[in-house]
């Protein structure tokens, strides 16, 4: 609540959503990037499998997965699909996420997942920096308007050669 002239949850409404779109619509994107908002309260990586990753396959959950559902910032469920693996880059840095496949209006690159998977992530005013520890690889992400963003290229899935040494580890 004190940082409510920072920070605010996204619009659950059309209208909303589409003023948050237009005050980012200015954000210059090449034709294969998209925004990915950066969330250090998410405790994993959530798409619309069914709107951003169509071309690829989704993985069904395995019996320890079930159930475990999320919950959002005001206490909804969201139900988790499946899982989807994608190789992707920013700014010609590769991230290879294992997203979970749920109902979300951005797709979510969760902080705590990224340190999970053997990351760094620091945060600053401006906006921060992802760090591969494996190979020292930083991954640039920026603030507009109390939230953080990264222009991320999806490969298409005919495209990619999905090498599973490329995709996150936890640190042994």
């Amino acid at each position: 609540d004190g940082h409510s002239n920072i920070m605010a949850a996204l619009p659950s409404d059309k209208k909303g959503m589409s003023k948050v779109m237009k005050n980012i619509g200015h954000i210059k994107l090449e034709p294969d990037e998209r925004l990915r908002m950066v969330d250090s309260g998410s405790y994993c990586h959530a798409i619309d499998a069914d709107v951003e990753l169509p071309e690829h396959t989704i993985e069904p959950l395995k019996d320890g997965e079930l159930g475990k559902d999320a919950e959002s910032a005001c206490g909804g469920i969201m139900q988790r699909f499946g899982k989807v693996r994608t190789e992707g880059s920013v700014d010609g840095m590769p991230l290879n996420i294992r997203w979970n496949a749920m109902k979300v209006k951005v797709p979510i690159l969760s902080v705590r997942r990224l340190v999970h998977d053997n990351h760094d992530v620091t945060i600053g005013r401006k906006g921060g920096c992802i760090r591969n520890l494996r190979n020292g690889n930083q991954i640039p992400f920026f603030e507009h308007q109390g939230v953080y963003y990264l222009k991320m290229k999806i490969h298409r899935s005919d495209d990619a050669q999905v090498d599973e040494s490329l995709f996150s580890r936890r640190a042994a």
